[in-house]
């Protein structure tokens, strides 16, 4: 069985978070090329998910913008509900920072109630987090909250510690926010 590099996708945000921005960006832009050259859909889709996620952490919304497109097409055409979700709420996200902070907001929720109809929770609480931070940027502290609570209840349930920062609390982690902006 001929090696498809699989693994490829995923090393993009690992270098990321290592401090390796330019590798990371190289990485991802080979996953695709490799996962195109393959034609092998759901290889496309992982590969596109991931590049996504290095283009939203490098803050680059134009090229999220292009893979979440990418990303949302490859998903409608081969059914991957999981896909779709994602590339819905990255959508979500880039329409919010584009000032269209409603409709973002509502599209980023939209997507993460599509997302926990598959049953995937993995990125749950990262979603939760996209959300929380789009609420807090237009000073939405209830609706931060909201998030917040949910991606905690989100770990309880998966036994993990959470809230970076040391914050207590989701109404611990808003109020701090809240203060922070005045």
């Amino acid at each position: 069985m001929e090696y498809v590099g699989i693994d490829l996708p995923w090393l993009g945000p690992t270098l990321w978070m290592l401090g390796f921005h330019a590798a990371a960006l190289r990485v991802s832009e080979q996953a695709i090329r490799r996962a195109q050259e393959l034609s092998h859909p759901f290889t496309i889709a992982f590969a596109l998910y991931f590049a996504a996620l290095v283009h939203e952490f490098r803050g680059d919304n134009a090229t999220l913008s292009t893979q979440a497109d990418a990303l949302v097409a490859v998903a409608r055409e081969y059914a991957y509900p999981f896909i779709l979700a994602a590339g819905s709420i990255w959508q979500g996200w880039v329409r919010f920072q584009a000032g269209h902070r409603e409709d973002g907001l509502r599209e980023m929720w939209e997507g993460l109630k599509a997302y926990a109809a598959t049953g995937a929770g993995q990125k749950r609480t990262y979603w939760l987090g996209l959300i929380a931070r789009a609420c807090l940027e237009i000073r939405d502290l209830e609706g931060a909250q909201a998030a917040l609570t949910q991606a905690l209840q989100a770990h309880r349930h998966a036994g993990r510690a959470i809230l970076p920062g040391g914050a207590a609390s989701p109404s611990g982690a808003c109020a701090s926010a809240g203060d922070a902006g005045r």
